[in-house]
């Protein structure tokens, strides 16, 4: 028997070794030592559309799971009617593919470098019971060996999924721990459902009309829009309107963690309820700013944010307004305050402005009349007593009546004096 036949015979009998070794730590432990995929804080409760859903997923390994691989996850939804949408991601809770503006993910926990390594891989479904070996590689989790007594090995994330991108109704929802190895390519978590509801009348996530859940009468609401941005530490957020309000640009750099936060800007017909006065000024839009909930404040943990909006040309000549004075106020503390507010652009139809504010509720945006213009009386509005001096014509030449009252030979006394300059220069050049 050749040397190569030898060694080939020794592998196949390891092999086998482990993975009795394996089936009968199985017997004693029972399946509590498993791959198990789970996913938690959905409870099956019903969202609006538009609103958030946040809850957690977790990938757990315990003994006998040895050097487990993972490739990737994957947050899989399927909803009414069959339609399916994937959401993957990396270990470290990357997104790979999915709608990068609808969900966030944040890592909880993960594995210490301790937990991965190479050896031979073994992981054992808690949902089929059944145990697949992955052969030697790269994984996560210690079953025996070195590693072995070792506590489970855990990724643990928290998702926020922005509802809009989905339909309403009933959705099943399932985490996939994807391996790469075609011994055993998934780990499935066990389904959990949600429901997508209508907002009905109490709301909406754009267009005209309707209240929402600001608490702003629905009467006094000409339009309205959402938007929906990541928030996270450090990073520049940026709020962008499309529709048909002068509210175009929000934005701000967050010093804290808050998920998928939604901002909504409503377009008032009168000012806000929760205004108790009017700002000074000509008053062009009442708007209300509110990004997150009530018990969302983002503005404690914001900086450097801006509010940026335009103001329509034909209301500014129609109304003879300064440009200059045009000014975004901020009602707070039971008062309406100018912000800082600077002229950005503008095109043939509106101005572009721009204003630091350190909180959002009800705004305004307004300006003042052009001042400086001198009304003058027409000279025949004038009485006697008012006029000091000559009417002057047209031409600026004097009229006739003050010709006729100009003093008798006057002209006489001119020619005399012209005839005395004459005969002084006269003698001046005969005494040369």
């Amino acid at each position: 028997m050749g040397s190569d036949e030898k060694r080939g015979k020794s592998r196949k009998i390891a092999s086998t070794g482990i993975t009795l070794a394996i089936v009968l730590m199985l017997v004693f432990a029972g399946p509590a030592g498993a791959v198990t995929l789970t996913i938690s804080g959905v409870d099956d409760k019903p969202v609006k559309v538009g609103d958030d859903l946040t809850f957690n997923v977790t990938a757990e390994f315990d003994n006998p799971d040895s050097y487990v691989p993972v490739e990737s996850l994957t947050l899989k939804i399927t909803g009414t009617g069959g339609a399916v949408k994937e959401i993957v991601f990396s270990p470290d809770g990357t997104l790979i593919s999915g709608n990068s503006q609808k969900v966030t993910i944040t890592q909880k926990k993960a594995p210490s470098s301790e937990d991965y390594g190479y050896g031979y891989g073994y992981g054992y479904d808690a949902e089929k019971e059944e145990g697949y070996n992955f052969g030697y590689g790269y994984g996560y989790g210690y079953g025996y060996g070195y590693g072995y007594g070792r506590g489970p090995v855990e990724f643990t994330y928290e998702i926020t999924l922005d509802t809009s991108f989905l339909n309403v109704g009933k959705h099943k929802m399932t985490f996939v721990l994807n391996t790469g190895n075609s011994a055993k390519p998934v780990f499935e978590s066990k389904p959990t459902s949600f429901e997508v509801t209508s907002r009905g009348k109490s709301g909406g996530s754009g267009g005209g009309g309707g209240g929402g859940g600001s608490g702003e009468p629905a009467k006094n609401v000409q339009a309205k829009e959402m938007n929906g941005q990541s928030i996270m530490s450090g990073k520049h957020v940026k709020y962008q309107f499309r529709s048909e309000v002068p509210i175009q640009q929000i934005e701000f750099d967050s010093t804290r963690n808050y998920g998928r936060v939604y901002t909504q800007v409503e377009v008032l017909k009168e000012k806000s309820k929760y205004a108790s006065t009017e700002p000074e000024g000509e008053v062009y839009q009442y708007v209300n700013i509110w990004v997150g909930n009530s018990g969302t404040d983002i503005s404690e943990n914001m900086e450097n944010a801006e509010i940026r909006f335009r103001v329509s040309k034909a209301w500014i000549n129609d109304n003879n307004m300064d440009v200059a004075s045009i000014a975004l106020q901020h009602y707070s503390d039971g008062e309406w305050n100018p912000l800082p507010t600077e002229q950005l652009d503008e095109d043939e139809e509106y101005f572009y402005f721009v204003a630091t504010t350190s909180s959002f509720s009800p705004f305004a945006i307004t300006s003042v009349k052009k001042t400086g213009i001198l009304e003058i009386s027409p000279i025949s509005e004038m009485t006697e007593e008012d006029a000091t001096g000559y009417e002057v014509t047209a031409s600026g030449e004097n009229s006739e009546e003050e010709e006729e009252s100009a003093a008798p030979g006057f002209e006489s006394i001119i020619a005399a004096a012209g005839l005395v300059v004459s005969a002084v220069c006269i003698r001046r050049q005969m005494l040369k």
